[in-house]
């Protein structure tokens, strides 16, 4: 997938369009390949008080709500953030999740966040770089 459609006007608003769909998914394939690869036992299954199955770190529900969030609010990052809080806390109250696995799912969702405006930022530039080049010539 090119970055940047810019030369394209229906491509880039379709990009737009699934843009948070596309990070979303991406982000969660990530922290899956990740939660597999730590591989972290859950709290012990008789303190539970929801079913839940395979590894613990970073919580899913705790990245997915910021990511979610973050990506489809209007309201700002502290309401993102006001989510994701809910939500880890209540992975931690139903025993299903140590505290370090919510703080991990808070922080994958930040570090992955950053990653994709970091990487937008860059195609950015490299699109306003070429469109120069192409009027210079």
């Amino acid at each position: 997938m090119r970055c940047c459609l810019t030369d394209q006007r229906a491509s880039t608003v379709t990009l737009d369009r699934y843009r948070p769909l596309l990070i979303l998914a991406a982000g969660d394939a990530a922290r899956t390949a990740l939660c597999r690869a730590v591989g972290r036992p859950r709290p012990p299954a008789h303190e539970r008080l929801a079913h839940c199955q395979g590894a613990s770190f970073p919580s899913r529900h705790t990245a997915t709500a910021l990511l979610a969030s973050e990506l489809v609010a209007d309201a700002g990052p502290a309401a993102a953030s006001a989510v994701a809080g809910v939500v880890g806390l209540s992975r931690i109250a139903l025993r299903v999740h140590w505290p370090s696995d919510v703080i991990g799912g808070w922080l994958f969702a930040y570090a992955w966040l950053a990653a994709v405006k970091m990487a937008r930022r860059t195609c950015m530039q490299r699109s306003n770089t070429a469109t120069k080049a192409r009027i210079l010539t």
